[in-house]
């Protein structure tokens, strides 16, 4: 008798399933590398933006100067939050600027002076998210030391809200993760700000 060849249902069956689990895997392995991407790229332009509002914090810091209605240009400084005068659009007079965190995102606020005497109306404040995903945890954003730093390691950070009229140097750092759990290790930014002219403005 002649036996025809083929494939039985048992063998279709488990080829079928073999199938259709290997497209799964495919689409897995497909969907793994995209949120990879995906990750990669949050994480770059996250620390792209905060490397480049840090950059701006500083040179605005730097040219600090006394407000429109002649305060003195540092006006408070605490482990998360700076407030000072400067002039940060080159239009000759100087703006009220605040950056501070608040919920892990990294925020500026700007007010033009107005009137005459000059006034800086809360009210008038723009506000702008600079950086998002900040994970400090308990690193502070900024570090504040006086003109005896390095020698003097006592009373130097300073304590917060600062005085200040003693600081000559601010220490900022950020640390960016694009994942939301606090505590996951990402990448941190610091820089040092050196405030030594602003004596020369009480």
């Amino acid at each position: 008798m002649k036996i025809k060849g083929g494939f039985t249902i048992v063998e279709v069956s488990i080829a079928g399933f073999l199938m259709v689990a290997l497209g799964f895997g495919i689409l897995a392995l497909n969907k793994v590398l995209q949120d990879s991407q995906l990750f990669g790229f949050t994480n770059f332009t996250n620390v792209e933006e905060a490397n480049f509002s840090i950059s701006h914090l500083a040179r605005e810091m730097r040219t600090m100067r006394s407000g429109q209605n002649g305060a003195y240009a540092f006006v408070y400084g605490d482990e998360n939050e700076v407030r000072f005068y400067s002039d940060i659009d080159y239009d000759g007079t100087s703006e009220y600027v605040r950056y501070y965190l608040e919920d892990g995102t990294f925020y500026k606020s700007v007010t033009e002076p107005t009137g005459f005497p000059a006034t800086y109306p809360p009210a008038n404040a723009v506000i702008k998210p600079l950086s998002g995903n900040v994970q400090n945890g308990g690193t502070p954003v900024f570090l504040y030391f006086n003109e005896d730093w390095p020698t003097d390691t006592t009373n130097n950070p300073m304590l917060t809200p600062v005085s200040i009229a003693d600081v000559r140097l601010v220490r900022i750092s950020l640390n960016i993760s694009s994942n939301d759990n606090v505590g996951t290790k990402g990448y941190s930014l610091n820089t040092n700000v050196n405030l030594r002219m602003l004596k020369d403005n009480l």
